[in-house]
C-alpha cells in the first residue's frame, strides 16, 4: 500500500478473531474506493431462554395455558427483573444477566467453560415457587437426564436450575417456569362468643397457581380441657361475605376444590360453644388449606395453616369487612370488587358489642391480601368510649430481634410491605357501641 492508501496489488484472504466473532476476508483487489465484502461467521457458544409465570394465566375462571407444566402457553407472561446465572453448578458464577420486561435473557459461555458441566439457574423472585423448565420446548423432568439436539440436560426443580455440558458452538435454549407463592389469611382467627351460641371465623385463600384445594379441620384444643362439648365445621363462602348462608357447602376432609391462579376462595370456620362453657373458656382449632398443583410432575403441593381461636365472653364482638376500589371512583363498600394491577382498594372493618356488657381492650386485626401492598390504615369512626388508639402495620412492624413501634391510628406512614394490620384501643366499648377502621392496599 503506498502513502496514499491505495493498493499496488492484489490483496490475499484473510482470517481473524475479533471478540469470539470469526471474520473472513475475501481475495479483492484493493484500490482506493473500493468496495470490500466481509463474511462474518459466529463460532461463539451461548445461552438464550425466558424465565415465565406457569400459573395458567386464567381469564376469568378458566385458563387460557396449562398451569405447571413447564412450557409457556397461553397467555403465561414473562417475568422480567429476574436475575439468571451461568455457573459451575456449586456457587462459582461464571456469567450473570437479567431478565428483560418479557422475560427473556441471554448469556455467553466462556471459552473456558466449553466441554465442562455448568448450570443455568434464575434466581426466585420471593414468595415465589418453580413449577418446571424446558430445552427448546420439551420437557425436562425433575432429576432425570433427558437430551435435546444433542445435549444432555438435568433439571432440578428445588434449585431451579438446568445443568449440560457446554458445547462448543450453538445456542442452548432452557426456560423455566415459576408462580406466585399461595396464601391464607388470617392465620390467626379470634372470635368471641356467648355460652350457647356460635362464632364464625372467615378465611380467604389466594391462589398462586392451578390446583385442588382441599380445606381440613384438625383436632381442637379446649382450654380447660375439662369444658366438652365444642364443635367445629368448615363451610364454603361462595360470596365472601363473612356471613354463613343455611345452603353454603359444608367442606369436609374429601372435598375438592378446583381454583385457577390469583383467584380468592372464602371459607367459614363454624365453631359452636358448648352452653354449659363458662367466661374465658377457649378453643383453638387447627385449619389447614393444602393445594395440589394441577399438570406438576412429579407432584407438587402446598400447605397453609391457621388455627382459630374462639373465647366465651358475656361481651360479643360483631365484626364485618367490605371493600371498594378507589383508583375506579367506587364510592360505596361492598362484600367484594374487581381490582387491576395498580390500582388501589380500601378495606373497612365495622365493629359493634352486641352483648349487654362492656367490650375492654379491644383489639382488630387483619392482614394485606395476597398480591397486594400496603398503603395506609387509619380509623373511620370511634365511639368516645374507645379514649385512644394505636395502630401496628407492615410499615412499623418489627422484625425477630426489634420489637414493633405502635404509633397512632391517624399517623400517616410510608407505603410499602406486607403482613399484618392491628388496631388497639383503650378505654371500653360499650354495649351497643360501634365504629369501623380503614386500610388500603395496591393491587400488585
Amino acid at each position: 500500500m503506498d502513502a496514499n492508501g491505495a493498493s499496488t496489488g492484489n490483496g490475499t484472504g484473510a482470517l481473524g478473531t475479533v471478540s469470539g466473532v470469526q471474520v473472513t476476508l475475501g481475495t479483492a483487489q484493493m484500490v482506493a474506493g473500493a468496495d470490500i465484502t466481509c463474511t462474518f461467521t459466529n463460532t461463539r457458544n451461548g445461552i438464550s431462554g425466558a424465565v415465565f409465570n406457569d400459573g395458567g394465566a386464567p381469564s376469568g375462571s378458566t385458563n387460557t395455558g396449562t398451569p405447571n407444566d413447564g412450557l409457556q402457553n397461553g397467555s403465561e407472561a414473562g417475568v422480567g427483573g429476574i436475575t439468571v446465572n451461568l455457573t459451575n453448578c456449586s456457587g462459582t458464577i461464571y456469567a450473570s444477566t437479567t431478565t428483560d420486561g418479557n422475560g427473556a435473557f441471554g448469556l455467553s459461555i466462556p471459552t473456558a467453560q466449553i466441554g465442562q458441566t455448568v448450570c443455568v439457574q434464575p434466581v426466585l423472585a420471593a414468595n415465589t415457587l418453580a413449577t418446571g423448565a424446558n430445552a427448546a420446548g420439551t420437557v425436562l423432568p425433575d432429576g432425570s437426564a433427558t437430551s435435546v439436539g444433542g445435549v444432555g440436560y438435568t433439571y432440578t426443580r428445588a434449585s431451579q436450575q438446568a445443568s449440560f455440558t457446554a458445547p462448543a458452538s450453538g445456542t442452548v435454549t432452557l426456560n423455566f417456569g415459576q408462580v406466585p407463592v399461595s396464601t391464607l389469611t388470617p392465620t390467626a382467627g379470634r372470635q368471641q362468643s356467648r355460652p350457647g351460641l356460635r362464632a364464625l371465623h372467615p378465611h380467604t385463600f389466594t391462589a398462586g397457581t392451578g390446583g385442588a384445594l382441599k380445606v381440613q379441620l384438625g383436632t381442637a384444643t379446649a382450654t380447660p380441657s375439662t369444658v366438652t362439648g365444642w364443635s367445629e365445621a368448615a363451610y364454603l363462602d361462595a360470596n365472601c361475605t363473612g356471613a354463613l348462608d343455611l345452603s353454603a357447602q359444608q367442606l369436609g376432609a374429601s372435598t375438592t376444590l378446583t381454583v385457577v391462579q390469583g383467584q380468592q376462595l372464602c371459607f367459614l370456620v363454624h365453631e359452636q360453644v358448648p352452653a354449659t362453657a363458662p367466661e374465658g373458656s377457649s378453643n383453638a382449632v387447627p385449619v389447614t388449606a393444602t393445594l395440589t398443583f394441577t399438570n406438576a410432575a412429579p407432584g407438587l403441593s402446598a400447605s397453609f395453616a391457621a388455627t382459630d381461636t374462639t373465647t366465651v365472653s358475656n361481651s360479643a364482638l360483631q365484626l364485618t369487612k367490605e371493600v371498594r376500589n378507589v383508583t375506579q371512583g367506587v364510592t360505596t363498600f361492598g362484600p367484594n370488587n374487581q381490582a387491576k394491577s395498580g390500582e388501589v382498594l380500601e378495606y373497612r372493618i365495622k365493629y359493634a358489642n352486641t352483648a349487654l356488657s362492656p367490650i375492654n381492650s379491644l383489639v382488630i386485626s387483619d392482614t394485606t391480601p395476597g398480591y397486594t401492598t400496603f398503603v395506609q390504615a387509619k380509623t373511620e369512626t370511634t365511639p368516645t368510649s374507645l379514649t385512644a388508639c394505636t395502630k401496628v402495620t407492615p410499615v412499623n412492624a418489627g422484625t425477630s430481634s426489634t420489637p414493633a413501634v405502635p404509633v397512632g391510628c391517624d399517623v400517616a406512614q410510608t407505603a410499602g410491605g406486607i403482613g399484618p394490620i392491628t388496631w388497639t384501643f383503650t378505654g371500653t366499648l360499650s354495649s351497643g357501641g360501634e365504629g369501623a377502621v380503614l386500610f388500603q392496599v395496591k393491587v400488585d
